[in-house]
């Protein structure tokens, strides 16, 4: 496309100046009616009457290179998009700073038994504080249960949902964590190499829109997940933190989702992708000098939540 826009430039620059010229050489002709002007002039009408042949072959030319990059470009922000869209969402019913420093204590206590055992002075693990505070959150979402049964049989029942939860939780986790894992290996080259090619009759406006606008947002995004897998990989290996890689996966999803609360309903969105979608199609039909498609934008997920 690059090469195909230069081409174009030179033989719209040729145009102008055998246009120019001819003119010229005319007028100075129609003046002093000299034979060797006259020569000059029928060079360059062939010279002009060349470079017009030469612009009218660059003009469709050039149109189908640049439609054809465009293609691959956006076609290639699409798959990316896809390819973002897998990452699931991580609820989090609880105080997501509870879990997280339950988590983390939770690992610390075989530990801090063993120290215990062989030191005078005594660590103590903050696990039960945690795990107490997770089932006070869950007895209050459920207060209706303690008129129902005694105080033990709603504190042991009260326990035993916050394990199965816990369970669950780690559960999905562990998949989500894949899930960017595999992400984390996308990258951003083709685009690099697409926009590298690219160059625009009217200038630098719309690259660098393209590139404001649908490349770096991805590389920030891919290059931030790449980071932060490093502390996934080393978890999954067995060697790394949980609470630290929970804590990485609710902030990496801020990158992705958003929340809206109407009523007692609260309404995940793919908001990086649905704002890249619109981004694309804005991008698209300014390029192509067409009407913008409508995108209706849909939830990932609707929860009913009573407050």
């Amino acid at each position: 496309m690059k090469s195909n826009c230069k081409l174009l430039k030179l033989s719209i620059l040729l145009v102008i100046i055998f246009s120019s010229l001819t003119f010229l050489f005319t007028y100075i002709y129609l003046k002093y009616k000299l034979e060797v002007v006259e020569i000059i002039i029928n060079l360059l009408i062939g010279l002009l009457g060349s470079t017009v042949v030469a612009l009218l072959l660059n003009i469709p030319t050039y149109n189908v290179s640049k439609r054809q990059q465009l293609e691959n470009y956006f076609e290639e922000v699409e798959r990316l998009k896809h390819t973002i869209n897998k990452v699931d969402y991580l609820f989090c019913d609880y105080d997501s700073k509870t879990v997280i420093n339950y988590i983390y204590s939770l690992k610390q206590k075989p530990w801090i038994d063993e120290f215990n055992k062989i030191s005078k002075k005594r660590i103590y693990a903050n696990y039960k504080k945690y795990k107490k505070a997770l089932i006070k959150q869950f007895q209050t979402k459920n207060n209706e249960l303690k008129e129902k049964v005694s105080k033990k049989e709603f504190d042991n029942y009260s326990s035993q949902k916050v394990d199965e939860y816990l369970q669950k939780f780690k559960s999905e986790y562990d998949t989500i964590i894949n899930e960017y894992i595999k992400l984390s290996k996308e990258n951003t080259s083709k685009l690099k190499e697409l926009i590298e090619n690219m160059e625009f009759l009217s200038g630098n406006k719309i690259l660098n829109k393209i590139r404001e606008n649908t490349y770096q947002p991805l590389q920030e995004l891919l290059n931030k997940i790449k980071v932060e897998t490093n502390h996934f990989n080393l978890y999954l290996k067995g060697n790394g933190n949980e609470a630290i890689c929970v804590e990485k996966v609710l902030e990496l999803q801020k990158e992705l989702f958003s929340i809206k609360y109407e009523s007692h309903n609260e309404i995940i969105y793919d908001e990086f992708c649905d704002d890249l979608s619109k981004k694309t199609e804005t991008l698209r039909a300014n390029i192509f000098n067409i009407q913008p498609e409508y995108l209706k934008i849909y939830p990932r997920y609707i929860r009913t939540k009573y407050k």
